[in-house]
């Protein structure tokens, strides 16, 4: 079965990002108008709803949909498979060891606009959390080159998987 190359996984990916857009935008507005403003709540309240409203949701789906189908709605667009050992699919602990891998630089990312000093999205962003930002960015290019020479991911390697075209059924 053939690996996978860097534009199908890259495009995959926005396009599941897209999905995460559209669903962060509806748990955006959702709670804009039901929680309290945000200049009402401290640094680690934000952040925690944050995690709790909108990371968690993104990482478990993520992990149910390769745990059960071996792909999210971008792979599936795209013709690709997260393989086990054993085939397609991975088993929820190795999907969600997976996701939490894969979604750790955005996670960095939020802790550089919810934790560090100053209004998120209002006051211009301080060092700690362009830091923060660069860090996030520079694992995600690390990934990517990861990818682009070896076709496998830190997070496929740590699960003993891989992403690879998905074979026509019989």
């Amino acid at each position: 079965m053939a690996p996978a190359g860097i534009t199908r996984r890259a495009v995959a990916l926005l396009a599941d990002w897209l999905i995460i857009l559209a669903f962060g935008a509806l748990a955006g507005l959702t709670v804009t108008a039901v929680a309290p403003p945000v200049g009402d709540l401290d640094r680690w309240m934000r952040y925690a709803s944050v995690t709790a409203g909108f990371t968690l949701p993104v990482v478990l789906a993520a992990a149910v949909l390769e745990a059960r189908w071996g792909r999210t709605p971008g792979k599936a667009l795209l013709g690709l498979t997260v393989y086990g050992a054993t085939g397609p699919g991975l088993g929820f602990p190795r999907a969600l060891s997976r996701n939490l891998v894969k979604f750790a630089p955005w996670e960095i990312a939020h802790i550089g606009i919810w934790i560090v000093p100053g209004r998120p999205f209002v006051d211009p962003p301080e060092t700690p959390s362009l830091v923060l930002w660069m860090a996030a960015m520079s694992i995600m290019a690390a990934q990517g080159v990861l990818v682009l020479v070896t076709h496998r991911a830190v997070h496929d390697r740590l699960i003993g998987g891989r992403v690879a075209r998905r074979s026509p059924a019989p």
